[in-house]
């Protein structure tokens, strides 16, 4: 299944068994006349209005994709609320509210998942972690400030970046700020964090550096100029780091010596390396001796 959140607040939740059934026989969808309310298909005059499953209708703007979490689908509206309803197919009872709740003021700015528990980061400044399946707020967390972009959640900890804040790490489990041996754990010049190693953290500052920094302390590393770079991923799947110019070069950075990518998310799907036996030389047939051996003629 996936989900799709649009500007009129409606989700929509689809099969893509259905979908791609419907493209093969021509009743996918091509166009829609707001006028006459017509569907029109790519292929032919037949076209099915009931691709989708199911769809709910929240009344308001949706700025961020709806998010699974583990059997709920979660999404945030333009005033900071937050909806949870029931995932699968209709037979399912897919697409049943579950809770609603009113996390801060303002589009929610990122919403990110893990074992069960959704982390919102809203349009005033704050970070809620939510209980998926019942809806029940765990903690929550109030910078000040309005958080730039959208957090990462690496292991443990979610990085967030805040105006006048830079880049600060909480903790998953509790919400309190990730502390090392000097204090809060802060990349103070960063405002865009993209990509992790096992060993260092990398984000942009204000005027396009990459910046290098320690994962464990958050000291400083290093920097790059990255000007030209303004299309950045932001990789919490594994420890790439992927950039593209507005011309079209596409640039992939990995820590010397790290050959193969290690996940952070969806682990279970890492690729495994097939385990050969090593071959061993076939032993030499022993001679047999004729069968009249040790007999007198």
């Amino acid at each position: 299944f996936f989900y799709i959140g649009t500007s009129d607040g409606g989700v929509y939740a689809f099969d893509m068994r259905v979908v791609a059934y419907a493209s093969r026989t021509g009743r996918l969808p091509g166009s829609f006349d707001p006028s006459t309310k017509d569907i029109t298909s790519p292929i032919g005059p037949v076209a099915s209005r009931n691709i989708y499953m199911w769809r709910y209708r929240t009344g308001r703007n949706l700025k961020q994709p709806p998010i699974p979490v583990s059997e709920s689908i979660l999404f945030g509206d333009s005033e900071g609320q937050i909806y949870g309803v029931t995932a699968g197919t209709p037979e399912q009872l897919g697409g049943k509210l579950i809770f609603e709740f009113q996390a801060g003021k303002g589009k929610t700015s990122g919403m990110l998942a893990k074992d069960g528990v959704a982390y919102v980061a809203t349009g005033d400044g704050r970070v809620v972690a939510v209980d998926a399946g019942k809806g029940q707020v765990l903690w929550r967390y109030s910078f000040g400030h309005s958080i730039i972009g959208q957090p990462m959640l690496l292991g443990d900890n979610i990085y967030l970046a805040a105006v006048g804040e830079g880049i600060i790490a909480l903790n998953s489990k509790t919400g309190q700020q990730v502390m090392t041996a000097n204090g809060p754990w802060r990349i103070r010049a960063g405002v865009e964090l993209v990509c992790a190693t096992k060993e260092r953290i990398f984000a942009f500052d204000r005027i396009g550096n990459l910046i290098a920094a320690d994962r464990a302390s958050a000291g400083p590393r290093g920097s790059l100029p990255m000007v030209p770079y303004k299309t950045r991923i932001k990789n919490d799947l594994n420890d790439r780091l992927y950039l593209a110019t507005q011309t079209g070069q596409i640039l992939c950075l990995r820590e010397i010596g790290s050959k193969k990518p290690t996940f952070y998310r969806n682990a279970d799907r890492t690729p495994i390396d097939p385990m050969l036996a090593e071959e061993k030389a076939a032993a030499e047939p022993a001679e047999e001796e004729p069968e009249d051996a040790g007999r007198d003629n």
